[in-house]
């Protein structure tokens, strides 16, 4: 069964889970394990997970400061794709960013997308996010541009 949750402490070696999802989409990520356990660790990282029955076959990974959130990761194995899974991770995080705001001001999330990316800047577009500003020559392996968007709630 599919479920979609914040990581909490009853998953057992989450980094080691999280690394072999972005091993499954990318054939390079930047994200090592040590950094994973290290982000981890932060209290202001979050994470959100896809799971099939107790195994995550997905993520979504951000940094919460004051009223800002940056969708720092988002990584669903490829036997997952197109199921909706990647949309729902943030449908969960939006929902509660939503909810905590409700007394405060406005928050802005941020993301940053491959610009040869179109299927990721499709599904950032249909959940509000416009894209604001373009980072030239951002991302290497191979060298592209970074779109950058955001959304405010």
């Amino acid at each position: 069964m599919l479920t979609i949750r914040a990581l909490d402490s009853s998953h057992e070696h989450p980094a080691e889970a999280i690394f072999e999802v972005l091993s499954s989409v990318y054939e390079y990520s930047p994200w090592s394990l040590e950094y994973l356990k290290k982000d981890l660790a932060l209290p202001y990282s979050h994470y959100y997970v896809a799971l099939d029955s107790d195994k995550i076959i997905g993520f979504l990974a951000i940094t919460k400061l004051i009223n800002e959130i940056e969708i720092t990761n988002l990584a669903v194995c490829k036997a997952y794709q197109r199921q909706n899974i990647a949309h729902r991770l943030f449908a969960l995080i939006l929902e509660q960013s939503e909810e905590e705001m409700l007394n405060d001001s406005e928050t802005t999330l941020f993301l940053e997308v491959r610009a040869s990316n179109v299927i990721a800047q499709k599904l950032y577009q249909n959940l509000g996010f416009e894209a604001y500003h373009t980072r030239k020559n951002y991302y290497q392996d191979p060298v592209e541009d970074a779109i950058l968007m955001r959304k405010l709630i």
